[in-house]
Formats: C-alpha cells, structure tokens, sequence
C-alpha cells in the first residue's frame, strides 16, 4: 500500500470518527436534555466530554495532518480551489468545537449541581441553547466540508449549481 492511499484510509476514518462523534454528541446530550430526567441528563455529558476527550480531539487533530500530507504528496497547492475551501471549513469547524467544548465543560458542571440540589437551573438551559446554534452550524460545516471534499469542487465557486 502506498503512503498516500494510506493516508487517505486514515483520513477516511478520522473524517468518520470527527463526523459520527460530533453528531452522536448532538442527539446524545439534545434527547437527555429533553427528557428532563437529571440522571439521563449527567450521563449524556459525561459521555460527550469523554467522547470529546478521546475521540474528537485526537481526530481533529489528525484531519490537519493527514489532509495536508496528502496535498503535498499530491502536489497541490493548499490556498486554491476545493482544498481552500476545506481548509477555512475545517479553521471554523475548530473553533466551533474549541467554543462548544467550553460550553460542554460548563453544562456537565451545570449538572453535576444540578444533581445536588435536585433541579437544572436556569443557566443550563441558557447554556444548552447556545450549545445547540453551535452544533446545528457545525453539523452544516462537516456536511458542507465532506461534500467539498468528495467531490473536489469549490462551493464559492457554484461548484453544485
């Protein structure tokens, strides 16, 4: 197996994980958060914090790595076209997950008091929906990105039109 098809199956995969994570987070933490039941609720975000902490990161970490490499195996230059495009998708994808994870952090704590005194306070909900606008812009920004990236054409470009 070459290098460059090696890459690409590692990328796949990393793209898989980033993708089904950050989605399986969403529905995850937005039904136990529906349920109003607080134990579902302390569930939901222990296990997307430990998702984001173990599967997340690390894959957004890679993406970079095996995308780039993959160029300049390719020898395509990364500020033109699709692959720009991708590039500054992925640049706003990260600073959505930097942002969601602070709110993350901050709604498991919401929970963790919540657990205490017996109710969710008023924040959490605050919370929650600005967490929620993250998420549906990020959940655009992957579909967007994956599509950009499977069929190399540049959006900005009409490249679907």
């Amino acid at each position: 197996m070459s290098l460059y098809l090696l890459l690409k199956v590692v990328h796949l995969l990393g793209v898989a994980v980033f993708a089904g994570v950050s989605f399986s987070n969403g529905f995850a933490a937005l039904s136990a958060a529906r349920s109003g039941d607080l134990s579902r609720i302390a569930f939901a975000f222990d296990l997307v914090v430990r998702q984001d902490h173990a599967l997340l990161v690390p894959s957004a970490l890679l993406l970079p790595v095996t995308g780039i490499w993959m160029a300049w195996l390719g020898g395509m230059p990364l500020w033109s076209g699709w692959l720009a495009e991708v590039l500054l998708l992925f640049l706003l994808l990260a600073i959505l997950l930097a942002l969601a994870i602070r709110l993350e952090s901050r709604l498991h704590h919401l929970v963790d008091e919540a657990l205490e005194i017996g109710e969710l306070p008023s924040e959490f909900h605050r919370v929650m929906g600005w967490w929620s606008l993250l998420g549906a812009v990020a959940s655009v920004g992957i579909v967007a990105m994956i599509v950009v990236m499977t069929a190399r054409i540049s959006l900005l470009d009409g490249g679907l039109g």
